[in-house]
Formats: C-alpha cells, structure tokens, sequence
C-alpha cells in the first residue's frame, strides 16, 4: 500500500495557495479513510468493504435469484433462491483454507444504535472455494439483519499466519438491492408448481427456527409422498441433538408424522411413520439414545392446516418434535413398563 504524504504545515500550506484549515481537514479525512481501511485492527485482520467500494448487485436467470456482495481482498458473498425456493447464502473465497474448521458468526449494531453484539453461533467451513455454506434459518436471519443495517461478521483463525481474521458483510446499499431479490423471489414461488416440493422449502425459509426450549415444538417438512429427510431436515435435527446432548432436563423425545390427504389413510399412515422414524434413526446416529425416543403415526388425522392450497398441503407434510420432562411418577410407570418387557423376553429366551 502506497505510503501517504505528510500533512503541509501551516507555513506551506498558505505558500501553496490552500488554507490552513482546509489541510488540516483533509489530512483528517485521510487518516480516518486510512483506519477503515486498514487489514490489522489490533492484531485483527480485518476484510470488509469501505463506504465508497460496497455494493450488492441483483442478478435472475430462468431459476434463480442472485444477491452478491463482493468483500476486496477476500471473497464474495452471495444470497440465492432456486426453483425449489432453497435459501442460501454462501461465501466463495479467492485463497481457501487447507484444512475444514469453524468460525463465530457475530451481528453487530450501526453504531448509532446502543446494542451489544451479538454472538449468533459457532458455523463450520470448508477448505474449499465454497467455504461457508448457511442454511436456510440462518441465511434468512442474516438477511434481515442486513435490512436492519446490522452487520454480520465471521471471527477464525488465520488461515495462513498467526492471528485471528474477521470477515464483514456491510449494509450500505443492501436494502435497495435486497427490494429487486424479493421482487424475483416473488416470481419463483407464483411460478412454483403444486407437489415440487418447493412450497415446504418456501416454509422453512421464511419462518424462523423455533428453538426447542420454545413453547411451538420444531417441526420438519417433506416433499409429496416423500419420507426422506433432506439437509435442511438434517440440519435442524443436528441443532437439536446439540442442543439436547448438552442439556440435562429432558426425559424423552415424541417424534409424530404426519400427511397430508392426498392418498389413502392406510397409506398415509404408513407415510406418515416413515417419517417419524427417518427422524428417529438420524438422532439416533446424532449420538441420542433410542430409549429415550418415541414415536407416533398420526397420518392425514391432525392437519396442522385445512385448506387446498399447496402451501397448506404442505404444512400438513410434516415431523412434529417434542422435547418432553417428565415426573417421577411418569417415570417410575415407564421404568415398571421397562422391567416387565425385560422379564417377558427373559422368559421368551428360557422357554424351550
């Protein structure tokens, strides 16, 4: 980086032709410039891009739509929306990492505004261009917090020195690209059609993530007469196993499937607890213990809405988790349960 010319005395100044003060208040301008701009801020690498150089810029093809924000020296972030209504946002590096780790993912207040920072999670990357990949809850909320003019960053070691790197996504200008983007997302869902599968991804996007700790249990969604769990099911199961892997005040989790009514009620059901064990069998291999997992098939008999659209259809395509404590009594009736199916394959095993 070039070196900046010293500031003119007032002598030389008034020699040159240019006042005093005017010198001194572009050798300020300079030097704050220079502080925004710097790469180490107290130690800390830091990549995002000044008030003259942010941008978002909208872009659409036949199935997509684009929001892209390059950050100089470092990479691109890019928010999308496909034909299956997935959101993402990603961030394609120019060097990536050699190995995979994880980052802190924080939002942080315009200054204006007298907030803490906020420290959202813990997110993994890739040593690869396609670092950071979110998901659809965290995409969206980053989104909102860029409408808000909060900017979110990512805090990880250096991947190439000693030393820690923050990356930041600047708000200035977003909100005026962001209006376009929902203009065209707007197209893909009229343009969605019925059964694709899109409308339960259109769910997951735009409505927040309760947590389990919510009084509205986690639900997960299904394409039609589907039982397979797709990532962002996965992913929402893996928070959940997370969660509860650390958490001592929970006795049991009640998985329930559902369907919707398209199909017979025989088949429905059997749908219905496919995918409550496609739920059951992922938190198992998350590390959870069977034992305190139970399932239920409630077919097309519990719809969580009833009308015909293909939205409502699809709320009705769905896993409904419950994380349960339970009381002592409740507890000594299912440990006397336990011990009765012991004794009964006990006896299975002695019988000739």
């Amino acid at each position: 980086m070039p070196r900046p010319q010293a500031a003119l005395s007032a002598p030389q100044a008034k020699a040159a032709g240019f006042p005093a003060d005017t010198l001194s208040m572009r050798a300020l301008l300079l030097l704050t410039l220079l502080l925004l701009s710097s790469p180490t801020i107290a130690g800390q690498r830091h990549y995002l891009a000044a008030l003259d150089q942010s941008e978002w810029l909208h872009k659409a093809d036949a199935g997509s739509c684009y929001l892209s924000h390059p950050i100089p020296r470092f990479g691109v972030a890019l928010f999308s929306v496909n034909q299956a209504l997935e959101f993402h946002l990603r961030l394609l590096v120019d060097w990536p990492a050699a190995t995979d780790g994880t980052a802190e993912l924080h939002l942080t207040a315009p200054h204006w505004r007298s907030e803490p920072e906020q420290l959202v999670r813990k997110v993994r990357y890739r040593g690869e261009r396609d670092a950071f990949l979110f998901n659809h809850y965290i995409s969206r909320q980053l989104f909102t917090a860029l409408e808000q003019g909060r900017r979110p960053a990512l805090r990880f070691a250096d991947w190439f020195r000693r030393g820690a790197v923050q990356v930041s996504l600047s708000p200035v200008y977003f909100r005026q690209a962001s209006m376009a983007f929902d203009r065209c997302v707007r197209r893909l869902v009229a343009a969605s059609p019925e059964g694709y599968g899109g409308h339960a991804n259109l769910l997951r996007a735009y409505e927040p993530p309760p947590r389990i700790t919510d009084q509205e249990p986690p639900r997960l969604y299904f394409a039609t007469d589907n039982a397979g769990l797709d990532r962002p099911a996965m992913e929402r199961l893996e928070e959940i196993a997370q969660e509860l892997l650390h958490r001592s005040a929970w006795d049991r989790v009640l998985i329930s499937g559902h369907a919707d009514v398209r199909g017979s009620v025989a088949h429905n059901r059997r749908l219905s607890l496919q995918r409550a064990r496609e739920a059951r069998d992922y938190l198992v291999k998350l590390g959870l213990h069977p034992a305190r997992i139970q399932i239920r098939a409630h077919g097309e008999a519990m719809p969580a809405k009833t009308g015909p659209r293909p939205l409502d259809l699809a709320a009705n395509r769905r896993v409904v988790l419950e994380i349960e404590t339970l009381t002592d009594w409740e507890k000594a009736s299912d440990q006397r349960a336990l011990n009765a199916l012991r004794l009964l394959h006990s006896a299975d095993a002695t019988t000739p």
